[in-house]
């Protein structure tokens, strides 16, 4: 190699090189840097230059081959100047895409403990699941051990084998509150419900696994819609301390004032009617005529409810033939058990046919399977009492005759006694009587002179109070009428006051009743005058300021 060559490959220059980031490389250069020089500032080619360039060559190699690289080096031995030596150097130490071979030492990260690794778990999952979150699956299995209930949850419809199964943890303390409420709905959980469920995401460091604590159960997604609207009344209902109310009234002994609410002309009518006509018993039926199914059905069987009330009957009873869920959901309604509850007369109910079940019947005073079986209960009663009525009839009856036959004996042994014994009392008596008619004649011709003359004075007296009583009267109400006179309001409409009513007849006492563009009627002493608001004011009544609004007519 000769002189000029090796002067381009002499790494001995003054020129400041940048610090590398790596202390240990940094210092291998300044070895190279002593090292390179011979006597005198000389450079002389050693084996740390060529180990330098055998680098580079690797380097460009190394970029060449993943087309990512950053240092275009040609021939070193050709195209490698001493002024492109920093740069390569800051550029080589920096090692931004990692090029450099294993030759450069690399310090590995420390390796963490298990706790740590848990706790950087729980890290991440508390930040992923801050608050409670809803899940929903299907119920695999469920366990009970020492008041904690345990459920695996998979999605609906996965695999049996499918390894996505999370467990759910519902602690003993928790398990009240999920239980009342499952309760409520009368509802129990089994393996095959789907379920949504309401908790928090923890870590089972001892199973490594992850479970979710469970703190509700959405009943209403369990049940649906409607029998869940239908546990929530019911739930509402008794926190008011009402859900008994109607059960709670006495129903008549014999109940033959009957309030009907049904649809006219139903199965359920007829079948109703039909045992009330096949009894034989005088029955008044008061018919309030109501659709059953449908949007308007629980309004208007409220308000049938109503309707008969004002019949006062003994008993109030609301039938209807079976259906399906939303066919019977009517029954499920507040206004129907709001409207029952208010009732001041005992209600009761035979809805659908059996297995039907409804909010009517929990707030009704009695409910019964079927339209028939409802109208069997009421002739059950009143013929049990006509039973009764009959059986004590009969008793006494009997006790009678014997009582007259016994008494007609008796009276034909004392009969001769009791002729001669009331002669006897026959004669005193008219001697007594005769004696005391005197009596009373005297006495009386005394009386009658006595009242008499009392009563003369008294007709004296009473004259002149009456006449006493009657000026008085007469000046108290011609007092009274002056009186009344001046509040008389056509005396104000005289004077130019008027009097404002809005469309509606009401009187306008203020401005903020009316609003622009609102019809009225002016009252003036001769007649009325009909009127279109414009614009109304406000008068503040303290300062006298007021304050007009206008509005487009």
């Amino acid at each position: 190699m000769s002189e000029p060559d090796e002067q381009r490959f002499d790494f001995g220059f003054d020129a400041p090189v940048r610090e590398s980031k790596r202390t240990g490389r940094g210092s291998r250069s300044s070895g190279s840097d002593r090292t390179s020089r011979g006597e005198g500032g000389t450079p002389a080619p050693d084996a740390t230059s060529e180990e330098l360039l055998a680098r580079i060559a690797r380097l460009k190699a190394r970029a060449e081959k993943t087309q990512r690289g950053t240092i275009e080096v040609t021939e070193p031995s050709i195209d490698l100047v001493i002024d492109e030596v920093p740069s390569l150097v800051a550029r080589v130490d920096v090692d931004p895409l990692g090029y450099l071979d294993d030759e450069i030492a690399r310090e590995a990260p420390p390796a963490i403990t298990i706790a740590e690794f848990y706790k950087r778990i729980k890290r991440a999952l508390s930040g992923e699941f801050a608050d409670s979150v809803w899940v929903r699956g299907e119920i695999r299995s469920i366990k009970v051990s020492n008041g904690h209930h345990y459920f695996e949850l998979a999605d609906q419809g996965a695999d049996q084998r499918a390894t996505q199964v999370l467990e759910v943890a519902c602690w003993k303390t928790q398990w009240p509150s999920v239980e009342a409420s499952l309760r409520d709905a009368n509802v129990e959980l089994e393996v095959g419900q789907v379920i949504s469920v309401l908790g928090r995401i923890s870590v089972w460091e001892a199973a490594a696994k992850i479970r979710f604590n469970l703190s509700k159960i959405d009943v209403e997604a369990l049940l649906g819609g409607i029998a869940a609207a239908r546990a929530q009344l019911l739930a509402a209902l008794r926190e008011e301390g009402i859900l008994e109310t109607n059960r709670q009234l006495h129903v008549a002994t014999v109940p033959l004032r009957i309030g009907l609410v049904t649809s006219q002309g139903s199965q359920a009518h007829l079948d109703f009617m039909g045992e009330l006509d096949r009894s034989g018993f005088n029955f008044t039926v008061e018919f309030a005529h109501s659709q059953v199914q449908g949007g308007e059905a629980p309004e208007q069987i409220a308000a049938a409810i109503r309707r008969v009330l004002d019949a006062a009957p003994d008993l109030i009873v609301i039938v209807r033939g079976g259906g399906s869920r939303n066919d019977l959901a009517a029954f499920d309604q507040e206004a129907v058990a709001r409207a029952i509850l208010s009732s001041s007369v005992p209600i009761w109910v035979g809805i659908g046919h059996t297995g039907d079940h409804s909010v009517a019947d929990d707030v009704a005073n009695a409910y019964f399977i079927t339209p028939t079986a409802c109208g069997e209960a009421i002739v059950g009663r009143v013929s049990a009492y006509w039973e009764g009525v009959v059986a004590r009839a009969t008793y006494i009856s009997g006790l009678a005759r014997n009582r007259l036959v016994g008494a007609e004996q008796y009276l034909l042994q004392i009969r001769p006694r009791f002729v001669a014994s009331t002669s006897a009392q026959v004669a005193r008596y008219e001697r007594d009587r005769i004696a005391r008619l005197t009596l009373i004649a005297s006495a009386a011709t005394h009386l009658v002179r006595a009242q008499r003359d009392g009563l003369v004075g008294r007709r004296d007296r009473l004259s002149r109070g009456v006449v006493d009583e009657i000026s008085r009267k007469h000046l108290v109400t011609r007092q009274r009428a002056e009186l009344l006179g001046a509040f008389d309001p056509s005396r104000q409409l005289a004077r130019g006051w008027a009097m404002f009513r809005a469309s509606d007849g009401h009187l306008v006492r203020s401005v903020t009743e009316l609003r622009s563009g609102d019809r009225a009627t002016v009252r003036l002493v001769d007649g009325e005058v009909g009127v279109t608001v414009e614009a109304t004011r406000s008068i503040s009544s303290g300062s006298g300021a007021s304050q007009e609004k206008r509005e487009p007519t």
